[in-house]
């Protein structure tokens, strides 16, 4: 008889055992979406302060600087700069270095 007991005292710790684990995995669940909630809530709000920040100085111009920030200086394509060919000959040093 001490066999039939023991099966059924083994048998009730494992339902025992994966009913906490489920009310575990359940409160982990909720607090999971708990914490997602708070950071919408705060990412709305944080976004909602950002958006009328910028309204507001949208409406009044940049102060403190006196460049033109709409042009945009045009590149020089297809030269090299002065650091590049000064530095290519070392450069091939180093590359001819290596392959010998």
């Amino acid at each position: 008889m001490s066999m039939h007991s023991d099966e059924a005292h083994r048998r009730a710790e494992a339902l025992f055992k994966k009913k906490q684990q489920a009310h575990e995995g359940r409160e982990a669940m909720v607090e999971c979406q708990a914490q997602l909630d708070a950071t919408r809530e705060k990412t709305a709000r944080l976004r909602a302060l950002r958006l009328a920040r910028d309204a507001k100085d949208a409406d009044r111009p940049y102060e403190g600087c006196s460049v033109n920030h709409s042009v945009v200086p045009s590149l020089t394509v297809g030269r090299r700069s002065s650091w590049s060919v000064s530095r290519k000959p070392a450069y091939r040093a180093a590359a001819d270095a290596i392959d010998t």
